[in-house]
Parts: structure tokens; sequence; C-alpha cells
């Protein structure tokens, strides 16, 4: 039966924030956040929007938010998962996701090929096949060359654990259009067991 644990937050961020993660922890109560985030190589303010602040314009429209939820907290494995969301003055806000996975024994990160059992060859070409069928479901959805699209952009920088399976993502404009939002696509663990090394839901 599933093992779950409470959800240490505390313990989450000391985890990440010794891996140079830059996860928010209240923006509204912490003034160190936004001043953290600044700073932080992961880009939270873009380029144009700091060097008009340095100039003295604040005129430039310029929103952030970023949700920060953490997916599954097992005695296996902690998956979090950030979604930022920018508006710089655009038509569109830029909305991405970036997730980190790690081992709560360990505090160490796990690797996409250090979950699976077999080679990288394998692994991929099952997880492009179960992409591509379940993009076959509602093609119209995708870019026409959504296949090499798919192969082009670096999976071990996009997935993470979920409740129900591995889930692969993809941010907007990288498969599909950006009303297409972020595209998500679930590996059911019971379909994946012969492959994975980790299951978050049982102990093992």
């Amino acid at each position: 039966m599933p093992v779950w644990r409470e959800v240490d937050i505390r313990k989450v961020q000391d985890i990440l924030c010794g891996q140079d993660v830059p996860l928010p922890r209240n923006a509204k109560t912490d003034p160190s956040y936004t001043a953290c985030c600044e700073a932080h190589a992961y880009g939270l303010y873009t380029d144009l929007a700091k060097q008009a602040r340095a100039a003295g314009d604040t005129s430039l429209p310029y929103r952030l938010s970023i949700d920060c939820s953490v997916s599954v907290c097992s005695v296996n494995a902690i998956s979090v998962v950030f979604t930022k969301t920018e508006h710089t003055g655009e038509s569109h806000d830029a909305i991405s996701q970036r997730t980190y996975n790690f081992s709560p024994s360990s505090n160490a990160a796990f690797t996409l090929s250090g979950i699976f059992s077999v080679g990288s060859s394998t692994y991929q070409q099952r997880i492009y096949d179960a992409i591509f069928a379940e993009i076959q479901k509602n093609t119209g959805k995708y870019y026409a060359d959504y296949q090499n699209l798919v192969k082009f952009f670096d999976l071990s920088a996009r997935w993470y654990f979920s409740e129900k399976g591995l889930t692969i993502y993809f941010n907007p404009f990288e498969i599909a259009s950006y009303s297409a939002g972020i595209v998500q696509f679930t590996l059911p663990y019971s379909e994946w067991s012969d492959l994975l090394k980790i299951n978050p839901l049982y102990m093992g």
C-alpha cells in the first residue's frame, strides 16, 4: 500500500536551497524572497525589465508570480513543481514550468536515467511511443512536426513524479501553441513497473 509522509515544507526548503534552487517560501511575508529571486540564475526577472528599472524607468509593465507545489512526498521520493508566470507588456504572459526531484533520505537529486533499470535508448523510445500515442488522440492541438520537437527537447529536464505516474511536460511553444499551455503526459506507474527502479508510492 502507498507509504506517504507528511509534507515537511521546511525540510523541502532546506534540501532545495542546498541544491541552489530558488524555493518560494512566502512572498507576502518574506522580504528576502524577491531579492533572492532577482539574484538567482533561474532568471525570474527578464533582462529588459531589469535594465529599465536600473535606468529609473518604472513605466515598463511587469508582473511575476510563482506557484510552488509538492506533487509527491513519500518515503521514496519528493517532487516539487514550480510554475512561473511573467508579464512584460507582451500580448501573452510567459508561462513556464520547472521541476526538482530528490530522495528524502539522502537529499540527493534524482536523474531521469537513474530512476530506470534500462539504458537511455530503451526508456526514451518507450516514453516517445507513449507520448506519440497520446498526441494521436488530438493531433490538431500540436505542431505538425511534433515528433521531431518531442525528440529535440531534453527529457531529463522535463519530468517529475505525480500521484498517478511519471509525468513528462513541455512548456508553451515547445511542441504546441501558447493556447495549449503547459502540455503534460503522465505515464502510469502500473504500466512502467518493468522499467522503473523507483516507485514513489510504495516502499521498495
